[in-house]
């Protein structure tokens, strides 16, 4: 059971790795990214509000999961990808 709940842990960081990649991409290419950012942040949010699924007439919570880190983690993420695709070595520490 640990293995399986690391292993879609780990599909969901290389999810939003890919997302931080794709948003590097466009930066590099002097694309405008904030609205795809936005969008992205929108989607983080949303994902925390999935215990929402659970509810019925005996159970209701009020506690949404906490995205701060994985919005730091995506914000992490674009800024290696884009140091990496602009030969800047930029060492990223989160």
């Amino acid at each position: 059971m640990a293995q399986k709940l690391v292993e879609l842990k780990k599909d969901y960081y290389n999810y939003l790795d890919k997302k931080a990649r794709h948003i590097a991409d466009l930066l590099k290419k002097n694309k405008k990214v904030t609205k795809l950012l936005l969008n992205y942040i929108s989607e983080l949010y949303d994902c925390a509000k999935t215990e929402k699924d659970f509810s019925n007439d005996r159970f209701q919570s009020a506690y949404h999961q906490p995205i701060t880190s994985d919005l730091e983690f995506l914000l992490a993420r674009i800024l290696y990808h884009y140091s990496n695709l602009c030969n800047l070595k930029w060492r990223i520490s989160l």
